[in-house]
């Protein structure tokens, strides 16, 4: 029987290509929000896995001479894993390794704060790797090992013998995971944003990429207004330098009304979250400045392509001279 050794840096290496595809799926699908959530999602539940398996050791101790063959082994205690209700033992997760910080650095990532989320995925494959490396040990074991044997198969060093518990297990297993020079995280809030707000500005951030690409247009600056609404009792604190918009929210025919311009609303939408999506297109001499600088674009054919993506009406503004320059703002809404 082949037993390769868990290394160190493969198994990260392993975890982190995971955690990348995850990424990439979740940005395929116009969704940073939810990455972040599914990384907490998955502390919690690699923590709780881990627990299971800690507090359960003598019961698969007590089985080893069932299995002959280590992935038999893994077979088995993911599916006792799995018929186990999980839930009895969420009470135990704060005891892990540094769960404490998790809400917090949640919190800030879901505003883009690089720390936090830098902190959450280390966090991540902090977790996984130690559940991956308990889930390992306890395999060979079930495979015929002792445990001290199978730790030292699995990791070239001894297992201390003073593990008494939950928290003391967890921090073992995850220092051998630990990340050097680690950012210290400190919580700093400010506005919070609604989960729908913050998505919305990461699918906008996709969109002008694609827009870009389609287009050659040169696009370097977008935004999102929350219109105000004669129905909401407190308005949510608005920067000096955004344009307001306004909600008139009539029974038949409401509407935004925008630098001037009246955009359309359905009276549908009025019980969700209304946005106005912008994004600015930069002129040099009253040309639009494109990416390549080969070819001359309008602002049509920039509100083209949106429409096409959006399926949705497109307004163009007038030119402005703004703080950035002279830009024309090419605008439509959303609803969430």
């Amino acid at each position: 029987m082949n037993l390769q050794k868990l290394d160190k840096r493969q198994s990260l290496r392993k975890i982190d290509l995971k955690n990348e595809y995850k990424a990439h799926l979740w940005k395929k699908n116009k969704s940073y929000v939810k990455f972040i959530e599914s990384l907490s999602n998955h502390i919690h539940d690699y923590g709780i896995k881990f627990i299971v398996l800690w507090e359960n050791l003598d019961f698969f101790l007590a089985v080893k001479d069932k299995y002959d063959d280590i992935d038999d082994a893994k077979e088995f205690i993911d599916n006792c894993l799995a018929e186990i209700e999980t839930d009895n033992y969420s009470s135990n997760i704060y005891h892990l390794y540094k769960y404490s910080e998790l809400k917090d650095i949640v919190n800030n990532a879901l505003k883009s704060d690089e720390i936090a989320s830098t902190l959450l995925t280390c966090r991540f494959i902090v977790y996984a790797s130690a559940y991956d490396l308990l889930f390992e040990v306890v395999a060979k074991v079930l495979a015929g090992y002792t445990f001290d044997v199978a730790y030292y198969e699995t990791t070239n060093n001894i297992i201390p013998v003073n593990l008494t518990g939950i928290e003391d297990a967890h921090n073992h297993f995850s220092e051998y995971f630990a990340f050097e020079n680690e950012q210290e995280y400190k919580f700093t809030p400010y506005r919070l944003y609604s989960a729908n707000e913050y998505v919305l500005n990461y699918d906008i951030s996709a969109l002008v990429s694609i827009v870009s690409d389609i287009t050659d247009a040169n696009i370097l600056l977008h935004g999102l207004i929350i219109p105000s609404r004669e129905g909401k009792i407190f308005d949510e604190p608005r920067a000096e330098t955004v344009l307001p918009a306004k909600l008139f929210e009539y029974e038949t025919e409401p509407y935004i009304e925008y630098r001037g311009i009246k955009m359309e609303v359905s009276t549908t939408d009025l019980q969700k979250e209304i946005f106005v999506c912008s994004l600015y297109l930069d002129l040099d001499d009253g040309i639009i400045r494109t990416i390549s600088e080969k070819h001359e674009i309008s602002a049509e054919d920039v509100a083209q392509s949106l429409k096409y993506l959006l399926g949705r009406k497109i307004y163009i503004h007038p030119v402005i001279e703004s703080w950035a320059g002279t830009q024309i703002e090419i605008s439509w809404v959303e609803v969430v």
